[in-house]
This record gives structure tokens, C-alpha cells and sequence, in this order.
């Protein structure tokens, strides 16, 4: 999921500088994520919920097409279920990869004002 998120060559950066900072010591997670953070400059805090919240959260989906204005809105829905000593949970990252196909199987541009593309850098 990190490489998904940050690339396969900042990963590949990410690895070697953890490799360089750790090996051979006992690293902690944060130890870990913080080499991923410095090779993409991103600021990875949310990503690191997967490792201090129990459960799988579970994704729904839900499109709609508007055939006037020729538009497909797509709706997800993230939820953790409650854990013991955890009743609240945060949403966490989960990198999730679309395409669009017209109706004579010719792949669309998608546009949108508030996905991310993967592999962008932080804003």
C-alpha cells in the first residue's frame, strides 16, 4: 500500500535509507515510516493510523450517472467497527485506483476536483 502511495522508485528510496539508518537495530514502526516519509516529503501521520487502530475497515461504493450532464459521481464510505478500548475510529488511507469506460469500451478521462492522483506529492 506505501509503495502504491508514494511510488515504486521513492519506495525503493524509502527502503535503502531505512536499510542505512536501521539495520542491524531494533526499529520501531515510526522508525520505519519515517525513511518513507523523508525520500517522498510527504507527511505520512495518517497512513500510520493502520498501525495504532484494530480492525479492517470496510469500503462501500456508490456511483451515479447523470446522462444530461454526462457526469459519473462515485461516493465511498470508510468504517472501522468498534474494538475493544477503541470505540472511535479514524479513517484511515487506503489507495483506491479507477477507470472510467465509455459505452463502446474506450477508456474516459477522469476529472475530478478532489481525488488525488497517486504518486502526488502532499499538498
Amino acid at each position: 500500500m506505501l509503495k502504491t502511495l508514494i511510488g515504486e522508485e521513492t519506495f525503493r528510496l524509502g527502503m535503502d535509507l531505512y536499510f542505512e539508518r536501521f539495520d542491524g537495530t531494533a526499529a520501531t514502526v515510526e522508525d520505519f515510516l519515517s525513511c518513507f516519509a523523508a525520500a517522498s516529503g510527504r507527511d505520512l501521520t495518517q497512513f500510520a493510523l493502520w498501525y495504532s487502530q484494530a480492525g479492517t475497515p470496510v469500503v462501500t461504493a456508490s456511483g451515479d450517472y447523470d446522462s444530461t450532464a454526462k457526469t459519473f459521481a462515485l461516493k465511498l464510505r470508510q468504517e472501522t467497527a468498534p474494538t475493544p478500548g477503541q470505540s472511535e475510529k479514524k479513517p484511515v488511507v487506503i489507495p483506491i485506483a479507477l477507470a472510467l469506460f465509455g459505452e463502446n469500451g474506450q477508456k474516459l478521462d477522469l476529472i475530478s476536483d478532489n481525488a488525488t492522483p497517486l504518486n502526488a506529492p502532499a499538498a
